[in-house]
């Protein structure tokens, strides 16, 4: 049942009164010999405004656009665009909070770019292109993977974004790992990036010179929840490699679910409201499969994405490309 009018208003007075200061999320992706097969799998969170009462529209949308790629979103009926989605082509797309001070009204809205970037993308080069020839609005963090790049070498691209200007990054890129934050209490520079082969994640900073230089969360509780997910990654990739482990589609829900906000614990969930994790998804590109959670339950019953069941849906059922 779609809300009313009335309903949806009530929905945005609650985002404005409830959005938390810092809004984060998080992506990532990971292939070739860290993953069984070889397979690519990517995923996103979305930490928002959470306990709104809209868990009640959850939904999958599917789109069979004529002369396009059939695709489809991870998110609610009160959303057309895409929040976190995947084609029939084997691209996911994925976005994350990064505040500039660079802005404009001039541009693409991201909910409906990602859409136009799985329409019409058969690979990353397909989606480096049209990314190219559209326009940014403000800053954030979004990837394109995809499962047929994987098995050519590097399966997913990360974008930081600002008006006028994108950063483009493939895994283990050196701008990030030369990237370094000057800590105030030791009164020397820390490195901060730890790119890797075959994985590519973001969180809510950037690694890019110029994104950074514009970058507003400087100084913040923010940023540093922000660094501590990135290394929740690293930490995560890191230990299956040292493990001898093959990623499949449960470690990579478990690492996809360790990122999701849940309050003050990353590795376990609490039984209150704690968090701002909406939706947490992880994607099995090629295989046409995904395993998504929301986030349950309205008030004191509140509970996020991240610890919630993950439901599997496979979309071969519903593309047929």
């Amino acid at each position: 049942e779609e809300p009313t009018d009335g309903v949806l208003l009530e929905i945005m007075e609650a985002v404005i009164a409830k959005a938390p200061s810092g809004l984060q999320c998080s992506m990532f992706g990971v292939w070739g010999s860290r993953t069984l097969n070889g397979d690519l799998y990517s995923a996103r969170n979305l930490d928002w405004a959470s306990n709104l009462g809209i868990d009640q529209y959850k939904c999958v949308q599917v789109w069979h656009p004529e002369g396009a790629y059939e695709h489809s979103a991870v998110g609610y009926v009160v959303v057309y665009g895409v929040l976190a989605g995947m084609s029939s082509k084997g691209i996911s797309v994925h976005e994350a909070n990064l505040e500039s001070n660079q802005e404009t009204f001039r541009g693409y809205p991201w909910l409906l770019r990602l859409r136009y970037i799985m329409e019409n993308s058969n690979d990353i080069n397909d989606a480096w292109a049209l990314w190219e020839a559209t326009n940014n609005t403000i800053g954030f963090n979004h990837m394109v993977a995809s499962s047929k790049d994987a098995a050519n070498g590097h399966g997913a691209l990360a974008l930081e974004t600002m008006a006028g200007y994108t950063a483009y990054f493939l895994d283990d890129d050196p701008r990030e790992a030369a990237a370094v934050y000057y800590d105030e209490s030791l009164q020397q520079d820390v490195p901060v990036g730890f790119p890797m082969e075959e994985a590519l994640w973001r969180t809510n900073h950037g690694y890019d010179p110029e994104i950074r230089k514009h970058y507003m969360w400087r100084g913040t509780h923010a940023l540093n929840w922000s660094m501590e997910r990135y290394m929740f990654a690293y930490q995560a990739f890191t230990y299956y490699q040292n493990e001898n482990i093959n990623i499949d589609h449960n470690a990579a829900i478990n690492i996809t679910s360790i990122l999701g906000d849940k309050g003050e614990t990353a590795y376990q969930c609490q039984d209150n409201t704690s968090g701002s994790n909406i939706i947490s998804v992880t994607f099995h590109p090629g295989k046409q499969e995904f395993w998504a959670s929301w986030e349950n339950g309205f008030g004191d019953d509140w509970r996020p994405a991240a610890c919630n069941n993950y439901v599997h849906f496979d979309l071969s059922q519903w593309f047929t490309q």
